[in-house]
């Protein structure tokens, strides 16, 4: 490229990079607002906090591929690459949780196995793979765990990746790199088959939770489409075309690419907002209505970064009166309750933070 030429070049780069910061916050908005929708009508905390996971999930891959445009070229661009392949994984295995919970939790989940009398993992939905003695291995070991294992093993091959660009730069051991992000797609693959068949599986369960298939196939098409335009992305990088480029020109194309990517999180952030709102989480696994909690920003968001409490109610339960008089929730029985006494109960209780309140009609 001439001299004349390179002003130009930088002025388009600086636009692209503009824009791609405004694609960001424009995200990051939409999904502050809906985050705001949750906190304002909070109804089953376990459930929402997970759904708020998922819907940071644009604003987090933004900023990642950001950071990775202002990085381009440089040795440690690989690591923020590195972070989103994690948390891709581990929103597919959030929303695989998700899906167990609107079910009414593992046990639940369980009790449906145990009626179906299946424990057995098939190919193509006909050639028996192999047979589960119960159904608890069943759902650890088929589902559980085969969805789980794409949070770490595609974050290790890509860890991989990661070191070898710091130690050899990006040029060399091209086609190593591509190899190490090929291999990771069916481990993704295998995570996402067994969500849909999971997801078939309880389906009559979750006839309350409204929209969780369209809330599945939003997360599924985006993580699906990130990764195919990375695979896209790393082949085209190591081609002799590439190579040839001059420094602005691959600077160029590499924001048009993150451009690219811009869209689709903001697109996805909108849909899944959309599709995820409070009100669709206004009744439990068994038509039961619940009332909204007293919460606020501190609280779910708190929750909400607790990424290790996933499949688990701790800090949540809702109560209800049960046919016996008494009111159940996850912790325990309030005994003796007049099914006419009990309108208009403030129960306060501390779970995970003393800040929850519960009440009740």
């Amino acid at each position: 490229m001439s001299a004349e030429e390179s002003p130009l070049a930088d002025n388009h780069i600086n636009l692209m990079t503009f824009v791609n910061g405004v694609l960001f916050l424009s995200c990051l908005g939409f999904a502050l607002f809906n985050f705001n929708l949750h906190v304002a009508s909070l109804y089953q905390l376990h459930q929402q906090k997970n759904i708020v996971r998922l819907e940071f999930m644009g604003p987090i891959f933004a900023l990642l591929i950001y950071l990775q445009c202002l990085l381009h070229g440089s040795s440690i661009q690989g690591i923020f690459e590195l972070l989103q392949v994690w948390y891709d994984g581990y929103a597919l295995y959030v929303f695989w949780c998700l899906v167990v919970q609107a079910a009414g939790g593992k046990e639940e989940v369980l009790k449906h196995f145990r009626s179906k009398g299946n424990y057995s993992c098939y190919f193509c939905g006909c050639c028996k793979l192999m047979s589960f003695e119960t159904a608890d291995s069943f759902f650890n070991i088929r589902y559980k765990h085969l969805i789980f294992q794409v949070t770490y093993f595609r974050s290790f091959l890509y860890f991989l990746t990661a070191i070898l660009e710091m130690i050899y730069g990006h040029n060399k051991k091209r086609h190593l790199l591509i190899l190490l992000r090929l291999c990771s797609i069916p481990s993704l693959v295998l995570c996402v088959v067994s969500i849909i068949t999971f997801y078939y599986h309880v389906e009559e369960k979750i006839k309350y939770m409204k929209n969780m298939k369209a809330i599945f196939l939003s997360v599924k098409t985006f993580i699906i489409l990130v990764v195919i335009e990375n695979v896209i992305m790393g082949f085209f990088t190591g081609h002799e075309t590439y190579n040839n480029f001059s420094h602005s020109q691959k600077a160029t194309f590499f924001q048009a690419y993150v451009t690219l990517i811009m869209l689709e999180c903001v697109l996805y952030t909108i849909i899944f907002a959309i599709y995820s709102t409070p009100e669709h989480f206004r009744k439990d696994h068994t038509g039961i209505e619940i009332v909204a909690q007293d919460s606020t920003w501190s609280i779910l968001l708190y929750e909400a970064c607790m990424l290790w409490k996933v499949l688990d109610f701790e800090g949540d339960g809702h109560y209800r009166l049960n046919k016996g008089g008494s009111m159940d929730s996850e912790y325990g029985t309030v005994n003796n309750l007049d099914a006419t006494s009990t309108k208009n109960i403030e129960l306060n209780y501390t779970v995970s933070n003393p800040a929850l309140k519960r009440v009740n009609d």
